[in-house]
């Protein structure tokens, strides 16, 4: 029901001519972060609603002005949001998940026309459902195919391989140049800084990011560079580009520092994939040359990790753990993770399994899928 009256709300917008552009972001890692960059960059010029929720619940209520949670006022805002709402938006910008197979086309009943899609990457998410690489890429290509212009990651083939091609793609890149590619380059990081350049076109953009509340790994850039390519596609002056990049603030959870009296945390708890893992632990190996404090390293479960990819996953988390220093502590929080890890690493290493001890003046990574809900612990640190 509820997807049928944003439905109505959409028709609304429409026949007064308020709807907005919409921008809609997909892909396995580094949706919200994106959004949320997207949203700060055209903000400076624009009027932009950043949608909240990601699934076939959210997004409606979105559209809706509702929150995420049911309540018994529910009726009376969407009555008066379909009546008497008619606020004015430029952009629309919209993260859109998916779990299962047919999620995608149950989606596009809202985005039948979509002025930019952009398509993250494909990685090791959501495949207890989706089951295959294969499945993910074909599954979010049908959104991007619906937008109008198209921003892709050019570095990862399998987000091109079921790209229609309309003529007017734009890419992010690490190594390829080209008119229509936005290229990172020059990158220098230390425990204190990220720097960086993009060029694209006639354009060169040099950036700086300081590590006060959260640090940026290089992959984290190509979430940074859909951003800058949005600004550039929707003339956001580079001035602006430049300050908003320089003094970003990111969603929560996302290696974020957290200083507290006892301790210094590295909360990565929204998410997990082996890719976002591998990330996690090597920035807290640069806090751990920041501070020179001894590292705890707590980590669940990946959620949603299909059967056949869970040993070849587990495995490699293995041996990025045998890279730390002895005196590194392990908490393995789910069953998967203690099946496949916890007998090797208990022999080089103090192991708790299922439990978290009290730590005082350590490093501690906090990394796992957000139903496990780390970061409650961060209160006993």
């Amino acid at each position: 029901m509820i997807r049928y009256l944003a439905y109505l709300q959409i028709l609304k917008l429409k026949l007064f001519n308020k709807m907005p552009k919409i921008i809609a972001i997909t892909g396995s890692i580094g949706k919200s972060s994106t959004k949320k960059i997207i949203t700060q960059i055209l903000s400076s010029k624009y009027k932009c609603k950043e949608f909240k929720y990601n699934g076939l619940i959210g997004i409606p209520r979105c559209f809706l002005n509702l929150p995420f949670n049911k309540s018994y006022f529910d009726f009376f805002k969407i009555i008066f949001t379909i009546l008497f709402d008619f606020e004015h938006f430029d952009f629309y910008i919209i993260e859109v998940g998916i779990s299962e197979i047919d999620d995608m086309k149950k989606h596009l009943y809202f985005f039948n026309e979509i002025d930019t899609t952009i398509f993250t990457c494909v990685d090791n998410v959501h495949t207890e459902n989706l089951f295959t690489l294969e499945n993910i890429a074909q599954q979010k290509s049908l959104l991007i195919n619906k937008g109008t212009t198209k921003l892709l990651n050019y570095d990862d083939k399998l987000t091109l391989k079921y790209i229609v091609d309309n003529g007017n793609l734009f890419y992010v890149s690490h190594i390829n140049k080209g008119t229509q590619i936005l290229l990172i380059k020059d990158i220098v990081k230390n425990y204190d800084y990220i720097s960086f350049n993009i060029e694209f076109q006639q354009t060169t953009l040099s950036f700086k990011i300081n590590f006060n509340d959260f640090i940026i790994n290089e992959n984290y850039l190509l979430n940074f560079s859909f951003a800058i390519l949005c600004g550039f596609l929707y003339d956001v002056p580079c001035k602006s580009i430049i300050k908003i990049i320089n003094n970003i603030k990111l969603p929560k959870q996302r290696n974020q520092i957290i200083i507290t009296y006892h301790n210094i945390i590295l909360d990565d708890s929204y998410n997990s994939c082996l890719t976002t893992i591998k990330t996690a632990l090597k920035n807290v190996k640069l806090l751990e040359k920041k501070y020179n404090k001894p590292i705890v390293i707590i980590i669940s479960d990946i959620a949603e990790l299909s059967e056949e990819l869970k040993q070849n996953t587990y495995y490699e988390i293995l041996r990025e753990l045998h890279t730390f220093n002895k005196n590194t502590i392990f908490c393995l929080i789910g069953s998967d993770i203690v099946n496949f890890i916890y007998n090797n690493l208990n022999k080089y290493f103090i192991v708790y399994v299922n439990k978290i001890p009290t730590f005082k003046n350590n490093i501690i990574l906090l990394k796992g899928s957000h139903k496990f809900k780390l970061k409650k612990y961060i209160n006993i640190f």
